[in-house]
């Protein structure tokens, strides 16, 4: 007997109020779980042995199962423990989206190989395979210091002062986030990719953040969405 459920590679649950959404990145599907439903999750997850379940949390457990959202191996993620990182406590957008600065040539190189290879990533609505690519950009870059923030930001600001010229309103904000993120890595970066959701009306959201600073929203905006997922 296996010890308990986890979740299936490429979905993460997030408590939000009294329900529980869950992200399948796999298929690009957002879930909503009502209380009764949420409550047969936290049973899920805190049980340690399947066969102390109720008959209700058993039945709500095979269903899941079936539907490829969890299996029962103690060796995934805890259903209900994410791992995100905190809400961010400052933005950096709030300042440059007063006063867009100047455009920097020399960054348009790294500019343009983001967004071309962003666009690749998330071709035919790959979302599940765009999110390893931002796993992989990262890997191996040092972790950034109090030092590097003045270069962190004089960078972010040119990607700013660029867009207008790459992105049109009807880019969504994964794309842009996913690029942020790849032309962040070019420069030996690794700034965090987060998403978020919200509930009334329900929406996902996309941002960076590095050392919780936001770098591409503001943070009022952020602070209406619970994270569900933090690369």
């Amino acid at each position: 007997m296996h010890a308990s459920y986890c979740a299936s590679q490429g979905v993460f649950f997030c408590p939000v109020d009294t329900a529980v959404v869950v992200f399948d990145a796999r298929k690009n599907q957002y879930l909503y779980y009502n209380e009764k439903q949420s409550a047969w999750l936290f049973e899920l997850a805190v049980t340690e042995n399947l066969s102390d379940l109720t008959s209700s949390a058993a039945k709500f457990a095979n269903s899941l199962a079936n539907a490829g959202l969890i299996s029962a191996d103690d060796r995934g993620r805890n259903l209900l423990v994410s791992g995100v990182r905190p809400p961010p406590h400052s933005s950096l957008y709030d300042d440059i989206a007063s006063e867009i600065p100047a455009p920097r040539l020399n960054t348009v190189p790294s500019l343009v190989v983001s967004l071309t290879t962003s666009w690749y990533a998330l071709r035919r609505n790959k979302i599940d395979r765009a999110l390893r690519h931002v796993g992989n950009w990262k890997n191996g870059l040092p972790s950034p210091t109090l030092s590097d923030h003045d270069n962190v930001f004089s960078l972010v600001r040119a990607f700013h002062a660029l867009t207008p010229y790459f992105f049109t309103v009807k880019d969504a904000c994964l794309y842009r986030s996913i690029a942020l993120v790849k032309y962040l890595s070019l420069h030996r970066i690794p700034a965090a990719c987060e998403i978020g959701v919200r509930l009334t009306p329900f929406k996902a959201h996309c941002w960076v953040e590095i050392d919780g600073i936001v770098l591409n929203d503001h943070l009022g905006k952020t602070a209406e969405y619970t994270k569900i997922l933090s690369l």
